[in-house]
């Protein structure tokens, strides 16, 4: 025993001896400073080997943690403390470490996690895999839907942390159709008022939600036409509003308020409740003011208001109306360069605005009213086109009730002359479908030098693209001709020429065509092997097209397969006709493939690959 001890306190004592000597030698040939610049420890410089235990771990959960040891040998196999290890994801969108090995998974997938102590290093591995736990239902107690309305309602599978798992889509049901409709995305339409249960379910759990539907004010209207009365005057008939609920029926005991602008007078209530008829009415006595007058009318629950106007006539003794041009003329059939202007003022010159103002013509011809009413200085204003003969013409304007109060009456001198030139009547600017007929035909309407139709008119047509019925045509008795233009096979902007005989100038007719329903789908540039349980180096992508090539842009793509991940399982087509996903293969090697199918119609294509 004794001599057990002496031999182990001998070692101790060589040991310890020897340590001080390579410490001493150590510092002597610089060592230390060595270590230190390079920013290791004793520690790191004697490390041979580093292990992580557990070698691989699955959570099923997004923020679950897994904690990994790391075990640090010298080359001796002895376990070394104080050793500088670093860590690392391979993948941080699915899992993230800390500094002490702490992994938290961020999204599904596989990643490794890297620890490292200067070129020495292990890997463990860490499999994210959500497992279902329940469905959230994203409403609260309050959440309600006006009648003849859809909202969506939101709901998500999730896991054990409640994070949502994607690519999983409960099912809906109403527990009273009657009241609330639900579609399987989720999509809840208000019936009729009441209250109706909703439920979301995916493999045997579910969530629920009590959903009201809420009567609402969808329309407010005048009963009976717009009144007139002399200013300061009471209306001859109360004001009558009635209010229509979205359910189409009269809604009872909704309340009504009646504003006056300013300068329009007062009503006798201010705030009604509808009948059962749906009816809230009160009397309304006009401003002293000549001239249109206004309330506002609201409901509550709507968002539009209502105008009610009224016309305060004035006295048809105290009222002048003017012309402000003399010696009009212009040639026939063609607008006078002058504008028309009127003034209108009351017996003492002082201005009368916002009176309605009618404009008309004896004699044929046009008159374009730039001003129904009067403006601020009491002007109004009109163009005028003379009628299709030379010599003297009359228009007739009207100032506030043309019942009691004469027409002012404007004359002008029509001059001979003529211009000439063509015109698209209509027909322009239409949408239709590659391959197809136009709906409406392009109109061509040939005009003389006073804008009358000329027939008998030669008209050339061709077709840019598509084509038409004839190449060669005559204006008909008004001076038109009707284009039936078929559209070429090619999507966008296509172009009809049209020569006018005796115009220089071609008039151009443009239409977009769309291109037809889906007629094909395919893979672009579909890779031919890949990785087991790696994602593909690069996005699947197919091309929707119609029956001549043309990419059909909205169309839902729906990507499936037996093995593997793949998101968006559902895509929508772009402009290019294009939808893309990206599939994480299965773990299994050999053939695989992925299916895309056209969401309404029967097209589908596989692409098959090699898992490696």
């Amino acid at each position: 025993m004794v001599g057990t001890v002496a031999k182990w306190v001998a070692l101790s004592v060589t040991s310890g001896a020897a340590m001080v000597s390579f410490m001493s030698d150590s510092d002597s040939i610089g060592l230390f400073g060595w270590i230190a610049s390079e920013g290791l420890s004793l520690s790191d410089y004697a490390v041979r080997s580093i292990r992580l235990t557990p070698r691989g771990d699955t959570a099923f959960a997004i923020g679950d943690s897994i904690h990994l040891a790391a075990t640090v040998t010298d080359k001796r196999g002895s376990t070394l403390f104080g050793a500088s290890v670093t860590w690392r994801s391979l993948d941080p969108a699915v899992a993230v470490v800390d500094s002490s090995g702490v992994t938290v998974v961020r999204g599904p997938g596989k990643t490794g996690i890297v620890a490292e102590v200067r070129e020495y290093s292990d890997t463990s591995w860490v499999v994210a895999s959500q497992r279902l736990a329940g469905v959230k239902i994203d409403v609260d107690s309050t959440f309600s839907i006006p009648e003849q309305e859809s909202r969506p309602i939101f709901a998500m599978a999730v896991d054990a942390r409640r994070h949502e798992i994607l690519g999983l889509r409960p099912r809906w049901t109403s527990s009273d159709h009657s009241v609330l409709t639900i579609d399987s995305l989720g999509t809840a339409t208000g019936i009729t008022p009441g209250r109706a249960v909703v439920t979301a379910s995916l493999e045997g759990v579910s969530s629920q939600a009590t959903i009201r539907v809420v009567p609402a004010a969808e329309q407010i209207a005048l009963v009976g036409g717009e009144q007139h009365a002399a200013a300061g005057r009471r209306l001859d008939r109360p004001v009558e509003v009635r209010v229509w609920s979205r359910g189409g029926t009269p809604l009872e005991r909704a309340t009504i308020r009646f504003y006056p602008l300013f300068g329009s007078g007062t009503v006798e209530h201010e705030e009604v409740m509808t009948d059962g008829t749906g009816v809230a009415r009160t009397r309304w006595t006009l401003g002293p003011t000549p001239g249109r007058q206004a309330v506002r009318v609201s409901v509550d629950g709507a968002d539009s208001t209502l105008m009610v106007y009224a016309e305060a006539d004035p006295h048809p003794n105290n009222i002048e109306i003017t012309s402000l041009h003399d010696d009009l003329a212009a040639r026939f059939g063609t607008a006078l360069a002058d504008t028309l202007t009127i003034e209108v003022t009351d017996s003492l010159g002082r201005i009368l605005p916002d009176l309605p103002v009618t404009w008309s013509t004896r004699d044929g011809g046009t008159i374009d009213p730039i001003d129904r009413r009067t403006d601020s200085l009491g002007q109004a204003r009109a163009r005028w086109t003379l009628g299709g003969h030379a010599g003297q013409q009359h228009a007739d304007v009207s100032v506030g009730n043309p019942r009691t109060i004469p027409p002012h009456v404007i004359d002008a001198l029509a001059e001979p002359g003529r211009v000439s030139r063509a015109e698209i009547v209509s027909g322009k600017g239409q949408h239709g479908t590659v391959g197809k007929g136009l709906s409406k035909a392009i109109v061509v309407r040939a005009l003389d030098e006073h804008d009358n139709p000329v027939p008998g008119v030669e008209v050339t047509v061709e077709a840019r693209h598509g084509s038409v019925l004839e190449a060669v045509l005559a204006s008909d008795v008004k001076g038109q001709v009707a284009i039936p233009w078929t559209l070429g096979r090619r999507s966008g902007r296509q172009e009809l020429a049209i020569r006018v005989a005796g115009v220089k100038a071609p008039l151009v007719a443009v239409a977009t065509a769309e291109p037809r329903s889906a007629g094909n789908i395919e893979f672009v540039k579909p890779p031919t092997a890949g990785t087991a349980g790696k994602p593909l180096a690069r996005r699947v992508v197919v091309l929707v097209t119609d029956a001549y090539g043309n990419p059909v842009a909205d169309k839902q793509v729906r990507f499936s397969g037996p093995a593997g991940i793949v998101n968006p399982q559902r895509a929508m087509t772009g402009d290019d006709g294009r939808a893309s996903t990206m599939w994480i293969l299965g773990n299994k090697t050999g053939r695989s493939w992925l299916q895309a199918t056209v969401s309404g119609a029967t097209l589908k294509v596989v692409m098959k690959i090699d898992v490696n």
